[in-house]
Formats: structure tokens, sequence, C-alpha cells
């Protein structure tokens, strides 16, 4: 029997919408057409808004409508809009994100005896530099689960990589109390306190 993978749906449909209340698309819509988008390849905005147009009769053919129920598709104005929004509400899609891994960890790790490895990293997004404002590229840290595929954690950060994962790592072992996991990384994460956050929560370290 196949194991069922919980949907994100339900997870980050509960991030606040504040978009206007004459909004044309439900939140949970723009979230279902956004995913499908990215699990076909599009890698940035645009591109989720021409894959939309370009497979507009197959979203209507599936029943998507518009909260008047309009037969119609949105348009790029609207996908960019739901994504200002959405970053404005960066800390709560943060947190529901996690939320989804966490459930999608306790369904795929049946063997409670497997060691799972979280490989935390830090990278700079491209195209996020400002030069003209001074701002420099945003620095993700990210928590990456090798045996499931799976980002657990993710955050912006300030600079500092390993204070970053120490955050993380205080959380692993409240998140996944029943699942053996140790921490991998590069030469940033080389420090006393990260290792003994580690084995405090009853990781390992690679």
């Amino acid at each position: 029997m196949m194991t069922q993978i919980p949907s994100p749906l339900p997870y980050l449909s509960k991030i606040p919408d504040q978009r206007q209340d004459n909004s044309t698309y439900d939140w949970e819509t723009m979230f279902l057409m956004v995913f499908l988008a990215l699990g076909s390849g599009c890698k940035n905005v645009l591109h989720i808004a021409q894959w939309i147009q370009d497979h507009h009769t197959w979203l209507l053919r599936q029943g998507l409508k518009t909260r008047t129920g309009r037969n119609k598709t949105p348009q790029q104005a609207s996908i960019y809009r739901f994504f200002w929004n959405l970053e404005n509400r960066i800390t709560e899609f943060e947190t529901a994100f996690t939320q989804w891994a966490i459930a999608v960890v306790n369904v795929m790790a049946t063997d409670k005896n497997k060691l799972l490895s979280f490989n935390t990293d830090g990278k700079h997004l491209r195209g996020t530099k400002r030069k003209a404002r001074g701002e420099r590229a945003v620095l993700l840290v990210s928590s990456f689960i090798e045996q499931l595929g799976l980002t657990l954690c993710q955050e912006k950060c300030d600079g500092d990589e390993a204070k970053q994962a120490h955050k993380f790592i205080m959380q692993f072992g409240n998140l996944l109390p029943e699942i053996r996991w140790c921490l991998t990384g590069d030469a940033a994460l080389t420090e006393q306190a990260v290792v003994k956050a580690v084995l405090k929560k009853g990781g390992l370290t690679t």
C-alpha cells in the first residue's frame, strides 16, 4: 500500500489572507495553482503566470472558478499580488511550512531506528541583492532531510549560519521526539555551541 503524503494546502491556507475582500480568487485556490505550476518546473512568478495561461482550458475543466463562480483563470497581476501578500506573511509561511514538513516526516519515517540526516547549509538567493539600496543578497539557511528529499526548516538569516543552525537544532528534539537524527554541514557550523546543542537534543554530528 502506497504511503499518502499529507497535502501542504491545509497548512498553508491557514496563513492570514491580507488581500482585499474583493479579491477574485480564494487564497487556497491561488496556492493550488502555484503548486501545480511549480510541480511542472516553473522557477519564478512570470513563468508561473505563463503556465496558468497556457493551461487555461485544462484548469477550467478541473473546475477552477472565481469567488463569484466565473470560469476564469488569474492574470499575471493577480499572481504578483498573491506573492506580494505572501511575502508580507513570511514568518507565518515558514511556520506553516515547517508544520507540514513535520507531518510528512512522521508519515514517511516509519522506521524509528533509522538515522535521519539533517543537512544544514546557507545559500544566497540569486537576484535578491539591491546594490542601489545598499541591501545584500538574502541568505537563506535550510535544514534538508536527505533520505526524504524534504526541507524541514528554512529561514532568512542575518549572515551567521551557525547561529541560525543553532536555532534549528533547539527545535529538532521537540519537533521530532521519537526520531533519531544527525546534523551534517560545512565548516561554518563547526562551533562548540552548535555541537553542544546537537548533543543536548539527542542528535549526532558528522
